[in-house]
């Protein structure tokens, strides 16, 4: 499998698994469920990055570039 094929896997799973844990809020420890949520997003959203990272590589696009082409938000964070 390719690196950016395995990283995008990643945030993949790692989206399914947030949105899984969302839906539990309700149900069990809410703080531990929350920052369960956040470690994930953080886990997805640097996953995200570096599939960005990954695709310019040799271009002439930024990762802001690619990542809003996808639809991600994944450097909102990272750079402000």
């Amino acid at each position: 499998m390719c690196m950016a094929c395995a990283i995008v896997s990643i945030a993949t799973e790692a989206a399914e698994v947030i949105d899984r844990l969302e839906n539990e809020l309700a149900e069990g420890n809410i703080e531990e469920l929350r920052q369960q949520v956040e470690d994930l997003r953080r886990e997805r959203d640097d996953a995200r990055r570096q599939v960005c990272e990954l695709l310019v590589e040799g271009g002439c696009v930024t990762v802001e570039q690619v990542s809003r082409e996808r639809g991600w938000d994944c450097f909102k964070e990272a750079h402000g």
